[in-house]
């Protein structure tokens, strides 16, 4: 299955912050609410790009 370009590039911006959020929040001693922020972000921006990825047309 092949997506369109722009949807991929999408998802791996998301991701890579995603996962710079997430080595970020793995590595605070205490709370920190930006960084609680920053993760929830990233996620939600991870959930997004999933989404155009699903609702692109001819995926199954």
């Amino acid at each position: 299955m092949v997506i369109a370009d722009h949807l991929d590039l999408r998802w791996q911006s998301a991701y890579s912050a995603y996962r710079r959020a997430s080595g970020d929040v793995a590595i605070v001693e205490r709370s920190d609410p930006d960084m609680a922020r920053a993760m929830a972000v990233a996620s939600w921006e991870v959930a997004v790009a999933w989404r155009e990825i699903a609702d692109a047309p001819g995926l199954p």
